[in-house]
């Protein structure tokens, strides 16, 4: 992989937060992170990187909020353009509900998905229940993706899920999250092949520093889940993503960079091309463009 990206990047999985504007109940949990974290804090790490444009994904403020976090999102990208789409927190289980929330954001430039964090759920099946099935099924009309944020040991009913829903553009957020910690790669491995088999299920390489020993991780570490998710998802339907700023519970967004520099550096130009710009674009529907 060359030192210079000699294409513009795009990071499909950012995050901002102000708790003086929105609450964020889980960050009281996560002090090191929990300050203000805006774009200028973002380009400025980002500053060795040529990243052209930014996907935005909720970042997990009180439900009650969420559609006041879409708008302060709205009104960042009208002062810069580089913030390209926006994944919306939506209550998708909650039926009239759900679909007034939808409405209003179907109306707001720049939301290309939404997203209904999946991975605290106690139920193993909860993403299986009804009216959460009926909820994502909305979003084909919409043509809304739907990201999902789940711990390895939801995959299994996740693939249930993607199954009953073959009109939404399914994106894993950070390869379903695997055992890192414990080096665990078993059901893992098997239920992302499995999932993989779905065409219309994409995978960001994104949020894995987290998932090992964040205070000694080394590259290796990481090998072998970036390579199955290479082999299982192609470079057609990987898609890079930092995490930022959660990523600074292990690291940095150079420190990521370097990881997925090493386990991909027998790629090709034109597939790296596409995970770290070109797939993002598509999957979640740029402005011609943009």
């Amino acid at each position: 992989m060359p030192d210079v990206f000699p294409f513009p990047v795009v990071d499909s999985h950012v995050h901002f937060w102000d708790q003086e504007r929105l609450d964020y109940p889980w960050l009281r949990t996560v002090p090191a992170i929990a300050g203000p974290h805006l774009p200028e804090n973002y380009w400025k790490e980002a500053d060795e990187v040529p990243v052209a444009q930014i996907v935005f994904v909720e970042a997990g403020c009180a439900p009650t909020l969420a559609l006041q976090e879409s708008d302060w999102v709205l009104a960042l990208a009208a002062e810069d353009p580089r913030i390209a789409a926006i994944v919306a927190q939506v209550s998708i289980d909650a039926a009239e509900e759900t679909g007034r929330q939808l409405k209003i954001l179907a109306a707001r430039p720049l939301v290309r998905g939404v997203r209904h964090i999946i991975q605290g759920a106690t139920d193993p099946d909860f993403c299986l229940r009804p009216a959460f099935v009926d909820g994502v099924r909305r979003l084909t009309d919409l043509d809304f993706s739907f990201d999902l944020c789940i711990h390895h040991s939801q995959l299994d009913s996740v693939i249930g899920l993607v199954d009953q829903c073959p009109g939404v553009r399914f994106i894993l957020d950070h390869v379903g999250k695997p055992g890192i910690r414990d080096h665990v790669r078993e059901p893992w491995k098997n239920h992302l092949q499995e999932l993989a088999a779905r065409p219309h299920v994409w995978c960001k390489v994104s949020g894995l520093m987290t998932e090992a020993d964040a205070r000694n991780w080394k590259v290796n570490d990481f090998r072998p889940y970036l390579a199955e998710a290479m082999a299982t998802f192609g470079a057609d339907r990987l898609i890079f993503g930092s995490d930022w700023p959660v990523c600074h519970l292990a690291g940095s967004l150079k420190d990521w960079i370097a990881i997925l520099r090493s386990a991909f550096n027998e790629a090709t130009p034109h597939a790296l091309a596409k995970i770290f710009g070109e797939n993002a674009r598509t999957c979640y529907r740029f402005r011609p463009g943009a």
